[in-house]
């Protein structure tokens, strides 16, 4: 298996403010992924961003509303580069996140 912080790996964990997505979150960071942390805004949000040290992006979102989810996951290409993992922890939004996956591929 490729080591992820040789080429800088990304994934996305949904529900992330959860007891749940935050172990997950916390685990895939561990593992040397950059994790961007998905779920509604929140305090316990930004402090499972601020316990994984640099390894992560807060980025509240709404994953019901489709418009919310592409900018998001535009976001976290700018910042993270670009996804090769979702972990689809929420009880919402898997089909919405994984098709604004899809409309921003690799080449732009």
């Amino acid at each position: 298996m490729t080591d992820p912080s040789e080429i800088g790996m990304t994934a996305i964990v949904t529900g992330a403010a959860g007891v749940v997505g935050a172990a997950i979150a916390q685990r895939v960071a561990a593992a040397d992924y950059r994790v961007a942390l998905l779920d509604l805004p929140s305090k316990r949000l930004d402090g499972i961003e601020e316990e994984l040290r640099g390894k992560s992006l807060s980025c509240p979102c709404d994953l019901s509303e489709p418009d919310e989810v592409v900018a998001t996951v535009a976001s976290i290409k700018k910042h993270l580069g670009i996804p090769q993992i979702l972990i689809s922890n929420a009880g919402i939004g898997a089909v919405i996140l994984m098709r604004a996956s899809l409309q921003i591929s690799p080449t732009g």
